[in-house]
């Protein structure tokens, strides 16, 4: 991974070169990949140093932040009393064993509640939990976020060829040339209103597939407070993990 000095401190970052993009550069923090800096494909590495000394006492604000929260999370296990992001709300974390059936998930207004069979290996604990719950959010991921973006297509009048939930590791989601669309399944974990944005987002895409000021003139129209959906974002990102 890259790394940066200055000032006697020192950053890592992800850095994203992309044809797509003409001019602009953009940096943002990333639920798995931390500090992410997205540039032209004839960016040089002495360029992307030169913007981030440029904007040092930000960055690493920035940084700081993610790393604090990463630190907190790195021992976070999925254990009883863990709080969860579903929707936007926290929601504790309850693990029951039950002596019959392969295991469910129930969900209530300040819980989750993870039914695991009682032949489950306790060694094996956090794997079961972690892979039950990843399925479970994946499983609503799918259900909510397909069924949004079509009434919102439908809205704008913008119709994908493709949908697809995915596990990606560096974005929310994205639009290819060919007009498919892909989703983060953690996107469940936010509130509706941020989901919308991000739908939203990639929709436009379809029309514009760039981040020009054109594109975000667009965004607003339908989303007039987009800036509050992503600070939310940048807020949370850390947390929107399992």
């Amino acid at each position: 991974m890259p790394e940066l000095t200055h000032d006697g401190r020192t950053i890592q970052f992800t850095l994203q070169r992309s044809s797509r993009r003409r001019k602009t550069v953009s940096i943002k923090l990333d639920p798995v990949a931390g500090l992410v800096i997205m540039t032209p494909a004839n960016y040089s590495d002495p360029q992307v140093h030169d913007l981030l000394r440029t904007r040092w006492d930000w960055v690493w604000n920035k940084y700081s932040q993610y790393q604090d929260l990463t630190r907190q999370l790195v021992c976070a296990e999925l254990v009883p009393g863990r709080r969860l992001l579903y929707l936007g709300t926290f929601r504790t974390l309850q693990v029951t064993s039950i002596s019959q059936g392969s295991g469910s998930i129930q969900l209530s207004h300040d819980s989750i509640r993870l039914n695991l069979p009682e032949a489950v290996d306790t060694r094996l604990c956090q794997e079961a939990v972690k892979f039950a719950l990843e399925r479970w959010y994946y499983e609503q991921a799918f259900r909510h976020l397909t069924t949004r973006i079509q009434q919102l297509a439908d809205e704008l009048g913008l119709l994908p060829k493709r949908v697809r939930i995915k596990d990606q590791k560096t974005r929310w989601g994205s639009c290819s040339e060919l007009g498919n669309i892909n989703l983060n399944w953690r996107l469940i974990m936010a509130p509706e209103s941020v989901i919308d944005y991000i739908l939203v987002h990639e929709l436009v895409h379809l029309r514009i597939l760039n981040h020009s000021a054109a594109f975000w003139h667009q965004v607003a129209q339908h989303v007039p407070q987009y800036e509050k959906q992503q600070e939310w974002l940048e807020r949370h990102a850390s947390l929107m993990r399992l």
